[in-house]
Protein backbone atom coordinates (compact mmCIF):
# COMPACT_ATOMS: atom_id res chain seq x y z
CA UNK A 1 0.00 0.00 0.00
CA UNK A 2 1.14 3.40 -0.96
CA UNK A 3 2.40 5.83 2.17
CA UNK A 4 1.52 8.98 0.09
CA UNK A 5 -0.34 11.22 2.47
CA UNK A 6 -3.56 12.15 1.03
CA UNK A 7 -5.74 15.39 1.74
CA UNK A 8 -9.58 15.09 1.05
CA UNK A 9 -11.12 18.92 0.06
CA UNK A 10 -14.49 19.44 0.67
CA UNK A 11 -15.89 23.08 0.46
CA UNK A 12 -19.11 24.14 2.41
CA UNK A 13 -22.08 26.41 1.94
CA UNK A 14 -25.76 25.23 1.56
CA UNK A 15 -25.21 22.23 3.89
CA UNK A 16 -26.36 21.84 7.33
CA UNK A 17 -24.57 20.97 10.30
CA UNK A 18 -25.97 17.37 10.21
CA UNK A 19 -25.65 17.00 6.60
CA UNK A 20 -21.97 17.99 6.36
CA UNK A 21 -21.43 15.56 9.72
CA UNK A 22 -22.50 13.17 7.74
CA UNK A 23 -19.85 13.64 5.29
CA UNK A 24 -17.09 13.72 7.43
CA UNK A 25 -17.88 10.91 9.73
CA UNK A 26 -18.24 8.81 6.45
CA UNK A 27 -15.30 9.49 5.40
CA UNK A 28 -13.21 9.48 8.60
CA UNK A 29 -14.84 5.62 8.90
CA UNK A 30 -12.70 4.46 5.84
CA UNK A 31 -10.54 1.75 6.08
CA UNK A 32 -6.71 3.30 5.22
CA UNK A 33 -8.79 6.66 5.86
CA UNK A 34 -8.00 9.95 4.79
CA UNK A 35 -5.00 11.65 6.49
CA UNK A 36 -6.52 14.84 6.61
CA UNK A 37 -10.16 16.14 6.03
CA UNK A 38 -10.35 19.68 5.23
CA UNK A 39 -13.05 21.83 5.26
CA UNK A 40 -13.24 25.16 4.04
CA UNK A 41 -16.62 27.19 5.07
CA UNK A 42 -17.98 29.83 2.85
CA UNK A 43 -21.19 30.34 4.36
CA UNK A 44 -20.25 32.75 7.36
CA UNK A 45 -23.96 32.04 8.70
CA UNK A 46 -22.82 28.84 9.77
CA UNK A 47 -21.11 28.74 12.90
CA UNK A 48 -21.15 25.70 14.15
CA UNK A 49 -17.79 24.57 11.76
CA UNK A 50 -15.46 24.19 14.85
CA UNK A 51 -17.72 21.50 15.82
CA UNK A 52 -16.49 19.68 13.13
CA UNK A 53 -13.51 19.77 14.00
CA UNK A 54 -13.66 18.75 17.25
CA UNK A 55 -14.35 15.18 15.51
CA UNK A 56 -11.15 14.37 15.03
CA UNK A 57 -7.32 15.98 14.86
CA UNK A 58 -7.60 14.87 11.09
CA UNK A 59 -10.14 17.34 10.84
CA UNK A 60 -8.95 20.95 10.15
CA UNK A 61 -11.84 24.03 9.27
CA UNK A 62 -11.15 27.22 7.27
CA UNK A 63 -13.49 29.92 7.75
CA UNK A 64 -13.41 31.97 4.65
CA UNK A 65 -15.42 34.78 5.81
CA UNK A 66 -17.47 35.16 3.01
CA UNK A 67 -19.17 32.93 -0.38
CA UNK A 68 -15.93 33.28 -2.62
CA UNK A 69 -16.81 30.68 -4.38
CA UNK A 70 -16.29 27.49 -5.07
CA UNK A 71 -13.03 27.70 -7.10
CA UNK A 72 -11.13 29.84 -4.75
CA UNK A 73 -12.63 27.74 -1.83
CA UNK A 74 -11.24 25.07 -3.00
CA UNK A 75 -7.40 26.75 -3.84
CA UNK A 76 -7.37 27.30 -0.12
CA UNK A 77 -8.22 23.97 1.11
CA UNK A 78 -5.69 22.41 -1.50
CA UNK A 79 -2.92 25.51 -0.13
CA UNK A 80 -3.47 24.25 3.25
CA UNK A 81 -3.48 20.78 2.55
CA UNK A 82 -0.05 21.19 0.95
CA UNK A 83 1.48 22.92 3.69
CA UNK A 84 0.54 20.22 6.13
CA UNK A 85 2.08 17.84 3.80
CA UNK A 86 0.29 16.30 2.01
CA UNK A 87 0.87 14.88 -1.61
CA UNK A 88 -2.59 14.70 -3.28
CA UNK A 89 -6.01 16.04 -3.19
CA UNK A 90 -8.86 14.40 -3.47
CA UNK A 91 -11.60 17.37 -4.33
CA UNK A 92 -14.96 16.01 -3.23
CA UNK A 93 -18.69 17.48 -3.39
CA UNK A 94 -20.31 17.63 0.36
CA UNK A 95 -23.48 15.88 -1.89
CA UNK A 96 -21.85 12.91 -2.72
CA UNK A 97 -22.58 8.61 -1.41
CA UNK A 98 -19.41 6.96 -0.87
CA UNK A 99 -18.57 3.50 -0.27
CA UNK A 100 -16.67 1.81 2.83
CA UNK A 101 -13.66 1.37 0.30
CA UNK A 102 -13.63 4.92 -1.00
CA UNK A 103 -10.12 6.28 0.34
CA UNK A 104 -8.62 2.45 0.07
CA UNK A 105 -9.78 2.28 -3.85
CA UNK A 106 -8.37 5.89 -4.09
CA UNK A 107 -5.20 4.72 -3.11
CA UNK A 108 -4.96 1.51 -4.83
CA UNK A 109 -5.15 4.46 -8.32
CA UNK A 110 -2.80 6.58 -7.04
CA UNK A 111 -0.37 3.25 -6.73
CA UNK A 112 -1.56 2.41 -10.50
CA UNK A 113 -1.04 6.46 -11.66
CA UNK A 114 1.03 8.64 -9.50
CA UNK A 115 1.63 11.25 -11.82
CA UNK A 116 -2.29 11.36 -12.92
CA UNK A 117 -5.11 13.11 -12.27
CA UNK A 118 -8.31 10.54 -11.36
CA UNK A 119 -11.85 10.58 -11.29
CA UNK A 120 -13.83 8.14 -10.50
CA UNK A 121 -17.40 6.46 -11.93
CA UNK A 122 -20.04 8.79 -10.33
CA UNK A 123 -23.64 7.34 -10.52
CA UNK A 124 -26.93 8.58 -10.14
CA UNK A 125 -29.08 8.40 -6.77
CA UNK A 126 -30.69 4.78 -8.19
CA UNK A 127 -27.05 4.08 -8.53
CA UNK A 128 -27.51 2.00 -11.65
CA UNK A 129 -27.60 4.86 -13.96
CA UNK A 130 -24.19 6.91 -14.77
CA UNK A 131 -23.70 10.14 -14.72
CA UNK A 132 -20.17 10.23 -15.25
CA UNK A 133 -17.58 7.78 -16.61
CA UNK A 134 -15.18 10.01 -18.45
CA UNK A 135 -15.99 12.79 -20.77
CA UNK A 136 -14.73 15.16 -23.36
CA UNK A 137 -14.43 19.02 -24.04
CA UNK A 138 -14.90 20.63 -27.79
CA UNK A 139 -12.82 23.94 -27.37
CA UNK A 140 -14.22 24.40 -31.18
CA UNK A 141 -17.91 24.28 -29.88
CA UNK A 142 -17.31 25.35 -26.19
CA UNK A 143 -19.54 22.58 -24.63
CA UNK A 144 -18.51 19.61 -22.45
CA UNK A 145 -20.10 16.00 -22.58
CA UNK A 146 -20.07 13.42 -20.25
CA UNK A 147 -19.69 9.45 -21.33
CA UNK A 148 -22.82 7.09 -21.15
CA UNK A 149 -24.48 10.16 -19.28
CA UNK A 150 -27.71 8.62 -17.89
CA UNK A 151 -27.25 5.15 -19.74
CA UNK A 152 -28.08 2.25 -17.03
CA UNK A 153 -24.36 0.77 -15.67
CA UNK A 154 -25.56 -2.84 -17.08
CA UNK A 155 -25.91 -1.72 -20.31
CA UNK A 156 -22.26 0.20 -21.37
CA UNK A 157 -18.89 -1.08 -21.29
CA UNK A 158 -17.21 0.49 -18.45
CA UNK A 159 -12.92 0.49 -18.16
CA UNK A 160 -10.11 2.22 -16.65
CA UNK A 161 -8.83 4.67 -19.62
CA UNK A 162 -7.37 7.85 -20.43
CA UNK A 163 -10.28 11.02 -20.75
CA UNK A 164 -9.98 14.85 -21.68
CA UNK A 165 -12.39 15.41 -18.78
CA UNK A 166 -12.16 15.37 -15.21
CA UNK A 167 -15.05 15.28 -12.66
CA UNK A 168 -15.05 18.57 -10.28
CA UNK A 169 -17.95 16.13 -8.08
CA UNK A 170 -14.34 13.97 -7.71
CA UNK A 171 -10.99 14.66 -8.36
CA UNK A 172 -7.44 13.14 -7.05
CA UNK A 173 -5.02 15.69 -7.79
CA UNK A 174 -1.11 15.33 -7.24
CA UNK A 175 0.17 18.05 -5.27
CA UNK A 176 2.99 18.34 -7.66
CA UNK A 177 0.56 18.89 -10.67
CA UNK A 178 -1.82 21.14 -9.18
CA UNK A 179 1.07 23.53 -8.51
CA UNK A 180 2.60 23.33 -11.67
CA UNK A 181 -0.92 24.23 -13.35
CA UNK A 182 -1.67 26.60 -10.61
CA UNK A 183 -5.20 25.40 -9.07
CA UNK A 184 -8.71 26.59 -10.29
CA UNK A 185 -9.46 29.34 -11.81
CA UNK A 186 -11.37 31.91 -9.38
CA UNK A 187 -12.59 33.76 -12.46
CA UNK A 188 -15.21 31.54 -12.68
CA UNK A 189 -16.42 31.57 -9.53
CA UNK A 190 -18.49 28.24 -9.49
CA UNK A 191 -19.17 25.76 -12.13
CA UNK A 192 -17.11 24.82 -15.64
CA UNK A 193 -13.83 24.74 -13.40
CA UNK A 194 -12.95 20.77 -14.11
CA UNK A 195 -13.33 22.08 -17.70
CA UNK A 196 -11.21 24.28 -17.56
CA UNK A 197 -8.33 22.73 -15.27
CA UNK A 198 -8.45 19.37 -17.67
CA UNK A 199 -8.10 21.51 -20.79
CA UNK A 200 -4.80 23.26 -18.84
CA UNK A 201 -3.62 19.75 -17.68
CA UNK A 202 -3.93 18.14 -21.04
CA UNK A 203 -1.75 20.92 -22.45
CA UNK A 204 0.90 20.41 -19.61
CA UNK A 205 1.57 16.64 -20.74
CA UNK A 206 -0.83 15.15 -17.21
CA UNK A 207 -2.86 12.27 -17.99
CA UNK A 208 -6.47 12.54 -17.03
CA UNK A 209 -7.69 8.84 -15.56
CA UNK A 210 -11.34 7.63 -15.50
CA UNK A 211 -10.79 4.87 -12.83
CA UNK A 212 -14.41 3.07 -12.77
CA UNK A 213 -12.63 1.06 -9.72
CA UNK A 214 -13.50 4.18 -7.72
CA UNK A 215 -17.58 5.03 -7.93
CA UNK A 216 -19.60 7.26 -5.70
CA UNK A 217 -23.25 8.33 -5.85
CA UNK A 218 -23.97 12.21 -6.37
CA UNK A 219 -26.82 13.09 -4.83
CA UNK A 220 -27.79 16.05 -6.72
CA UNK A 221 -31.78 16.19 -6.57
CA UNK A 222 -32.85 18.87 -9.12
CA UNK A 223 -31.86 19.14 -12.72
CA UNK A 224 -33.32 22.45 -12.55
CA UNK A 225 -31.35 26.11 -12.51
CA UNK A 226 -31.50 28.61 -9.90
CA UNK A 227 -30.31 31.97 -10.11
CA UNK A 228 -27.13 31.42 -9.07
CA UNK A 229 -26.63 28.80 -10.95
CA UNK A 230 -28.29 29.71 -14.15
CA UNK A 231 -25.69 32.67 -14.34
CA UNK A 232 -22.40 31.06 -13.85
CA UNK A 233 -23.95 28.29 -16.52
CA UNK A 234 -24.50 31.12 -18.79
CA UNK A 235 -21.63 33.11 -18.48
CA UNK A 236 -18.60 30.39 -17.59
CA UNK A 237 -18.26 28.89 -20.78
CA UNK A 238 -17.57 32.16 -22.47
CA UNK A 239 -14.37 32.47 -20.17
CA UNK A 240 -13.46 29.04 -21.24
CA UNK A 241 -13.62 29.95 -24.89
CA UNK A 242 -11.96 33.29 -24.63
CA UNK A 243 -8.97 30.50 -23.25
CA UNK A 244 -9.14 27.54 -24.80
CA UNK A 245 -10.37 28.47 -28.22
CA UNK A 246 -7.96 30.08 -31.05
CA UNK A 247 -8.96 33.45 -31.93
CA UNK A 248 -9.94 32.52 -35.33
CA UNK A 249 -12.67 29.76 -34.20
CA UNK A 250 -14.18 31.74 -31.93
CA UNK A 251 -17.37 33.08 -33.49
CA UNK A 252 -18.14 29.49 -34.07
CA UNK A 253 -17.96 28.45 -30.18
CA UNK A 254 -20.04 31.82 -29.69
CA UNK A 255 -22.49 30.85 -32.05
CA UNK A 256 -23.05 27.03 -30.63
CA UNK A 257 -23.92 28.73 -27.44
CA UNK A 258 -26.65 30.34 -28.49
CA UNK A 259 -27.47 27.75 -31.52
CA UNK A 260 -27.41 24.89 -29.28
CA UNK A 261 -26.30 25.22 -25.48
CA UNK A 262 -28.56 28.14 -24.80
CA UNK A 263 -31.86 26.04 -25.97
CA UNK A 264 -31.23 22.89 -23.96
CA UNK A 265 -30.36 25.12 -20.84
CA UNK A 266 -33.69 27.21 -21.32
CA UNK A 267 -35.74 24.32 -20.58
CA UNK A 268 -34.01 23.54 -16.99
CA UNK A 269 -34.52 26.93 -15.47
CA UNK A 270 -36.10 26.88 -12.30
CA UNK A 271 -38.23 30.02 -12.93
CA UNK A 272 -38.03 33.36 -14.24
CA UNK A 273 -35.61 34.91 -12.01
CA UNK A 274 -33.68 32.09 -13.06
CA UNK A 275 -34.35 33.33 -16.84
CA UNK A 276 -33.45 37.22 -15.95
CA UNK A 277 -30.09 35.68 -14.45
CA UNK A 278 -29.43 33.26 -16.96
CA UNK A 279 -29.64 36.27 -20.01
CA UNK A 280 -27.34 38.43 -17.93
CA UNK A 281 -24.74 35.84 -17.61
CA UNK A 282 -24.30 35.51 -21.54
CA UNK A 283 -24.16 39.41 -21.94
CA UNK A 284 -21.71 39.34 -19.36
CA UNK A 285 -19.79 36.40 -20.96
CA UNK A 286 -19.89 38.11 -23.79
CA UNK A 287 -18.67 41.60 -22.29
CA UNK A 288 -15.74 39.78 -20.46
CA UNK A 289 -17.09 40.34 -17.00
CA UNK A 290 -15.51 37.09 -14.68
CA UNK A 291 -15.19 37.11 -11.19
CA UNK A 292 -17.73 37.06 -8.44
CA UNK A 293 -21.26 38.50 -9.48
CA UNK A 294 -21.85 40.20 -5.61
CA UNK A 295 -25.53 40.52 -6.77
CA UNK A 296 -25.99 36.81 -6.28
CA UNK A 297 -23.32 35.88 -3.48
Amino acid sequence: MTNHKIAVVIVLYGLSYWEARRIVCRILSQQNSTDLLVLVNNNPIAKWLKRLSAISPRVFCIESGANIGYCAGANTGADFASGKGADYVCFLNPDVQIGINFIDSLRQSILKHPKSIISPLILLEDKKTVWYAGGWYSPLFGYSRHNFYRKKIANVHIVTRKTELASGCCMVVPVSVRQKLGGLDSDLFMYYDDQDFSQRAMRMGVDIIFDPEISIVHDNQSSKFNSLQAYYFARNPFLLIRKHTPAIYRPLSWLSQFAVVLPRNILRLKDVEAGRWYFIGLWHGVTGHFGREKRLS
